[in-house]
C-alpha cells in the first residue's frame, strides 16, 4: 500500500526528501496511438480537436482533453498532470480543407505557435505528430521582421486570461477530487525559445541585442503572469525556458546564454519561490556545455526533457547536481522507446529509477514526450516495470 499521496510524492522529490517510490510523470501527456489503446476510444489529439473546432463546437474537445488527462494519469499510475490554459470561447474558427489541413486565422496561429504566422494553412501530419504552417500571404524576411520590431514595440499589455481559458485546468481538478486523486500540477511558463527563433532574430544577438531583449522581456513578463494565476489556482511546479539545443549541443554562446537568457530565468525562478512553487529549467539537446548556467547559476529547482539520445545521461548528472536538482526523465523517447523491444524498455527503466534514486530529486518520466512514434507496448513496458520495483 503507497504510504503518501501522489503531490507529496512530487513534492518530496523536489525537497530532496526519500519518497516511498521515484514519482512518475509524463509533461506533455501521451499521443496515439498509445493514448487511444489504453483509453480505448479515440484521444483527443491536435487533428480531433481542430475538426471540433471547425465544426464550431468548442466544448466538446474542452470536455474530451480533461477525461482523457485524468483517465491516462490513472491508467498508468501518474503522481503529477501537465495542465495550462486552453483556447478561448471566442476562438476564430478553423476552416477545414482537406484531410487534416484546415484555413486558420491569425489569431489561432498565435495560440498554437509563439510568434504566428498571420492567416495560415494548418497542416497536421499524424504519423509523426507533426505541425506546420504556411501563411497564405507570403511575406519577406524583411517583412517578417519589421512586423516582429512593430510587436515587441507596442506597449506591454498583460495577458487577458478569460475564465473560459482555465476551464480545462479547473475540469481536471474537479475530476480529480471527486476521484479522489491527489496528483500534483506542473504549468508551463515558456518564454526563451532559441532553435526555433526566425532566422533574423538569431542574427539579433549579434545585430540588435536591444531588440532581442526587448522580446525576451515582453514574453517573460506575459508567461509568467500566466502561470502566476495558475499557481494561484494550485500549480505545484513551474516549467521554464525553451528549445535551446541541438544533439551537437547549445545554439547560442555560453556568454549568450548568461546575456540573454539568464537573467529571465532567475527572474522567474524568484518570481515563483516566493510563490512556495517549485521551479523546472528545461529544453531536449546537449547541454553539458551550459550546464552550471543551467542548473545552477539559474536558481532552478529541476531539470526536464533530459535528452539521453544527445548525451545527457541521468547517472552523471545526478552525482555531479543530485543534492541540488530534481531530474524529471530520463528514459529515451527517440530510440529506446520507438524502437527498442519490452525487455530493452524495462532495462532502461530500472536503471533509469537506479540513476536517480538517492536523496529524492528524481521523477520517471521519458526524455521528451510519448509522440506517435512511441510504440504502445513500450511504454506500458516502462510503465509496468516502475510497478514492478516498487511492487505497487
Amino acid at each position: 500500500m503507497p504510504t503518501m499521496s501522489s503531490r507529496e510524492r512530487v513534492l518530496k522529490a523536489f525537497r530532496h526528501e526519500e519518497p516511498d517510490r521515484t514519482p512518475i510523470f509524463e509533461l506533455y501527456g501521451v499521443q496515439p496511438p498509445t493514448a487511444d489503446m489504453v483509453l480505448g476510444r479515440p484521444g483527443i489529439d491536435f487533428a480531433r480537436r481542430m475538426d471540433y473546432l471547425a465544426e464550431g463546437d468548442w466544448q466538446g474537445p474542452m470536455d474530451r482533453a480533461a477525461r482523457d488527462l485524468v483517465d491516462l494519469a490513472k491508467a498508468f499510475h501518474w503522481d503529477m498532470v501537465g495542465l495550462g490554459p486552453n483556447l478561448p470561447r471566442d476562438y476564430e474558427r478553423p476552416v477545414k480543407v482537406g484531410e487534416n489541413l484546415w484555413r486558420t486565422a491569425d489569431s489561432m496561429t498565435r495560440s498554437l505557435h509563439l510568434l504566428g504566422h498571420g492567416d495560415a494553412l494548418t497542416r497536421y501530419v499524424p504519423e509523426s505528430g507533426w505541425k506546420g504552417y504556411t501563411p497564405l500571404v507570403p511575406k519577406s524576411v524583411e517583412q517578417l521582421e519589421a512586423e516582429m520590431l512593430a510587436e515587441i514595440e507596442k506597449e506591454y499589455e498583460p495577458p487577458a486570461l478569460g475564465g473560459d481559458q482555465l476551464y480545462v485546468f479547473r475540469e481536471v481538478k474537479r475530476m480529480l477530487r471527486e476521484e479522489g486523486l491527489d496528483l500534483a500540477i506542473a504549468v508551463s511558463a515558456y518564454s526563451l525559445p532559441v532553435a526555433w527563433l526566425h532566422s533574423f532574430m538569431l542574427d539579433w544577438f549579434y545585430r540588435y541585442p536591444k531588440h532581442l531583449d526587448r522580446f525576451y522581456e515582453k514574453y517573460t513578463r506575459s508567461a509568467t503572469e500566466t502561470a502566476k494565476r495558475l499557481v494561484e489556482l494550485g500549480a505545484d511546479v513551474v516549467m521554464l525556458g525553451g528549445d535551446l539545443a541541438s544533439d551537437a549541443g547549445p545554439v547560442l554562446s555560453p556568454a549568450h546564454y548568461r546575456e540573454f537568457l539568464l537573467p529571465y530565468v532567475r527572474r522567474q525562478a524568484d518570481t515563483f519561490h516566493q510563490m512556495g512553487t517549485f521551479v523546472c529549467n528545461v529544453t531536449d539537446g546537449n547541454l553539458w556545455l551550459l550546464i552550471d548556467d543551467f542548473l545552477i547559476s539559474s536558481r532552478v529547482d529541476g531539470y526536464s526533457e533530459i535528452d539521453k539520445a544527445a548525451g545527457m545521461d541521468l547517472g552523471p548528472l545526478k552525482q555531479r547536481f543530485g543534492d541540488r536538482i530534481c531530474f524529471l526523465g530520463n528514459v529515451d523517447c527517440r530510440r529506446t522507446l520507438c524502437s527498442g523491444t519490452v525487455d530493452e524498455v524495462k532495462r532502461e527503466t530500472i536503471e533509469c529509477i537506479q540513476k536517480g534514486w538517492g536523496n529524492g530529486g528524481h521523477i520517471l518520466m521519458s526524455s521528451n514526450s510519448i509522440h506517435r512514434g512511441v510504440k504502445p507496448e513500450n511504454y506500458l513496458a516502462m510503465v509496468e516495470a516502475h510497478r514492478q520495483y516498487f511492487a505497487y
